[in-house]
């Protein structure tokens, strides 16, 4: 009995885990990468809030336009900067983003631009509120 108590247990954890939402933004990660360098945070944080909307607003043109290739392009160039400061959400649907546009799917790219950018906002919001 005890096993089974354990295993399921175990098999509960896991699912937690699984189902486990990815962080708006995780401070703490980044700034363990950085060594605990909080200035250097706020620049990387900084260039990130000042390029990202450019960025989105590329996509949302060459999503418009039908350019799948630089819509895959800029949806990779979101994931890798979100990912790059900690807004794992973000990076999240802009890799779901740039599957689509592997798949040659613009429509399931498309469809997920105004999650990207919702998801931007909820970061750009919550470092703001840490790095002003």
């Amino acid at each position: 009995m005890r096993s089974t108590i354990e295993t399921e247990t175990s098999e509960t954890e896991t699912t937690e885990t699984e189902t486990t939402p990815p962080s708006i933004f995780d401070e703490e990660a980044l700034l363990n990468r950085l060594m605990g360098d909080r200035e250097l945070a706020r620049e990387i944080v900084t260039c990130f809030l000042e390029e990202t909307p450019r960025q989105l607003a590329a996509l949302s043109a060459r999503l418009g336009t039908g350019d799948l290739p630089a819509a895959e392009r800029l949806a990779h160039s979101i994931k890798g900067a979100a990912a790059t400061v900690s807004g794992d959400a973000l990076s999240k649907v802009a890799q779901e983003m740039e599957m689509g546009g592997r798949a040659g799917n613009l429509q399931a790219m498309s469809a997920k631009l105004a999650n990207l950018e919702r998801q931007f906002q909820a970061a750009r919001d919550a470092m703001l509120s840490r790095f002003r």
